[in-house]
């Protein structure tokens, strides 16, 4: 026989609410009808060990940057601003650059949010989907007075990536053995594509004009829009070299005519 349930007993929701609450936060008193803390620990210190460890996977330059223990730090001063809110542990991350802005830390190294977004993007193309590229046949009938209406669609694991500060050179010597891990005081600015061959992430700097054009066509804008906003001194031909490379690059997933009111 069941035994009847005690008025007081909480729901199944406020039981997993309280769950949850324990697991984030690290309190394992009984609270919200759940008993035996001591058992809370074996959850606790579990999910804590693999949430680290995810954010080591997705941040390693950063890691390398402030070293184990002041990342540890870190990482558990975020998760309690930002707990994970969504069941991929992979995505807990997400945060981390808009938190460091304002954090001490970037005092002392203010390049760490541009280097936490950038290896938040490279984590992003790596868990994207791949969509199957156009080939050269399926822009055959687009008649050249279509060509200002295109817009084109991207793979989604492509990212544009930009910064001041050269954090793309810090992030190639991660894996150096050199006991001095610092921002190389030489190279400026770096600007890139991130995307995605098969399960090799891969990496190609572009210049300004690139970059440019490749956040204003994801962003849905046609060709015809991109040119007008083009710099004086942009050579048009470089349009054509672009949208080669990214056909080459199979970076291209679709095209679509779309007539917009100017």
């Amino acid at each position: 026989m069941v035994a009847p349930k005690s008025a007081n007993a909480p729901s199944l929701k406020e039981t997993q609410q309280a769950f949850a609450k324990s697991i984030l936060t690290g309190d394992t008193q009984p609270s919200g009808g759940l008993e035996h803390g001591e058992r809370l620990h074996v959850y606790v210190d579990g999910f804590l060990a693999r949430l680290y460890e995810a954010m080591e996977e997705t941040y390693p330059t950063l890691y390398r940057v402030l070293g184990h223990e002041r990342s540890v730090d870190l990482v558990d001063q975020y998760i309690r601003t930002f707990p994970p809110s969504r069941p991929n542990i992979n995505l807990a991350g997400e945060q981390l650059s808009s938190y460091l802005l304002t954090h001490p830390t970037s005092k002392e190294h203010p390049y760490l949010p541009d280097l936490a977004r950038f290896e938040w993007l490279l984590a992003l193309a790596f868990h994207a989907a791949e969509r199957s590229p156009i080939s050269p046949g399926d822009l055959q009938n687009l008649s050249s007075e279509k060509w200002s209406d295109m817009v084109l669609e991207f793979q989604p694991h492509l990212y544009p990536f930009a910064s001041s500060w050269p954090v793309y050179s810090l992030w190639k010597s991660r894996k150096n053995d050199d006991a001095e891990f610092t921002l190389p005081k030489s190279q400026a600015a770096c600007r890139l594509i991130l995307f995605r061959r098969g399960y090799e992430l891969m990496t190609s700097e572009i210049d300004e004009n690139e970059h440019s054009l490749l956040i204003q066509l994801k962003d849905g804008k046609t060709l015809g829009e991109v040119c007008e906003n083009l710099p004086p001194r942009f050579d048009p031909n470089q349009l054509t070299t672009f949208f080669t490379k990214w056909m080459q690059l199979n970076l291209i997933v679709n095209v679509q005519v779309v007539k917009k009111l100017r």
